[in-house]
């Protein structure tokens, strides 16, 4: 299914249409991001015979888009190997973190660098694709599950393995 239109809700029961053709071609597999006061979508795969590309597209209101990213900017996620495919995102502290082969990062939706890594991250669980963000007493961390293990990061630099594993709840 490829789509181009936008929904909106107050209570994620009752819906209604925010934009029935938003301006990017028809696609799927793209990310929806809440930045400051504007919505950000990531990625998207197009099937519509033009070939599949990288966008991003914001809004402030949900129903006028327009691309905002600048060509040295994707270039970046290209040169990272983000795929519009099956991008995995996270957010933490006003930062973006999209991740494939590599983890690139935006704190405006606009500009992107490769997230540089300390070497001695040997705990990191390698890509974000089963992660949330929650906040406890005014902190946001990260938490990652990879495979049975699940690692948390309050800085992104810095990751825990979490003592609690699923397969030992099973034993």
């Amino acid at each position: 299914i490829v789509m181009n239109d936008v929904w909106r809700s107050r209570d994620g029961i009752n819906w209604e249409l925010a934009a029935a053709d938003a301006g990017w071609d028809k696609m799927m597999n793209a990310a929806l991001v809440p930045m400051g006061d504007r919505l950000v979508l990531f990625g998207g795969d197009r099937y519509t015979g033009r070939g599949s590309r990288f966008q991003v597209w914001e809004s402030r209101d949900g129903v006028n888009w327009s691309v905002e990213a600048d060509e040295k900017g994707i270039k970046v996620l290209n040169d990272a190997g983000i795929r519009n495919s099956f991008i995995n995102i996270a957010r933490l502290n006003d930062m973006v973190y999209l991740a494939d082969r590599d983890i690139v990062d935006t704190r405006n939706g606009r500009t992107f660098a490769k997230t540089v890594l300390p070497e001695d991250m040997i705990e990191f669980p390698g890509h974000l694709g089963n992660s949330v963000t929650i906040t406890r007493k005014g902190r946001e961390y990260l938490v990652v599950k990879e495979g049975e293990e699940f690692f948390a990061a309050r800085d992104f630099n810095k990751w825990t393995k979490m003592s609690y594993n699923f397969a030992d709840d099973f034993k």
